[in-house]
């Protein structure tokens, strides 16, 4: 049965059942990346793996065999990490509601039907600690400061993207360098690490094929922190 023909029109997910190993593997991420002393760990309700054609995975399978060609066998170059941002529709929040949105303002549905563009990098925040650049962490509790609910109807859960993520050789900063971009110098990421001006450790790669959405974790809600986001996460 060809790809297409199995999905109904911009069904994209599919619900993993709690038994599957995937759906273990990629709670044990989350739970184990569930990092900030100040918020307590979430129940997962749902976990959905994103459903992919060859093609739109090809670019990003072709990246990561130049890196690990470039780099070497042996060496850790590529892993899974998460990544919030604005939700604007009921998409995940039960096991039924797995169709895309095409509200503009969705920019979970925008990512997991194109999957990311560096040209978007910094339209939602104007603080890029390490220039402009896609922005990750296997810390789960941090990508979830940047998640945003704009749906108009109440939701029971909110929502983080699971994202497989080339980083080939990385350069680690721990101070702020809003002007970085590893391009051309050897390495081909930023990895922000703690003991400087961050907390919690990210993940920052500066082209569209070294990252693709492959899952969709919700869990469940707590209340929202007032105010805006601090620099220092």
């Amino acid at each position: 049965m060809r790809f297409g023909s199995i999905l109904k029109k911009n069904q994209r997910l599919k619900a993993l059942n709690e038994d599957d190993p995937e759906y273990q593997y990629v709670k044990k991420l989350f739970d184990e990346g569930w990092k900030h002393p100040n918020k307590s760990t979430p129940t997962v309700r749902s976990i959905f793996k994103l459903l992919k054609t060859p093609s739109e995975m090809g670019e990003h399978h072709s990246y990561r065999s130049s890196i690990v060609a470039e780099v070497g066998d042996g060496v850790d170059t590529s892993g899974l990490f998460f990544h919030g941002t604005n939700r604007a529709c009921a998409l995940g929040d039960r096991k039924i509601n797995d169709e895309l949105c095409n509200n503009n303002k969705c920019n979970l549905c925008g990512i997991i039907r194109s999957s990311y563009d560096l040209a978007k990098s910094g339209s939602k925040h104007k603080f890029s600690r390490f220039g402009r650049g896609i922005y990750t962490s296997a810390c789960s509790s941090k990508a979830d400061d940047y998640f945003r609910d704009l749906a108009t109807c109440k939701l029971q859960s909110r929502a983080l993207l699971v994202n497989a993520v080339v980083y080939g050789k990385p350069q680690e900063l721990s101070k702020t360098d809003t002007s970085a971009n590893p391009c051309g110098s050897g390495y081909h990421s930023v990895m922000g690490v703690t003991g400087g001006d961050l907390n919690y450790e990210e993940t920052v790669v500066y082209t569209n094929e070294a990252i693709r959405p492959v899952y969709l974790v919700t869990y469940g809600t707590h209340s929202e922190r007032v105010g805006k986001l601090r620099k220092r996460a």
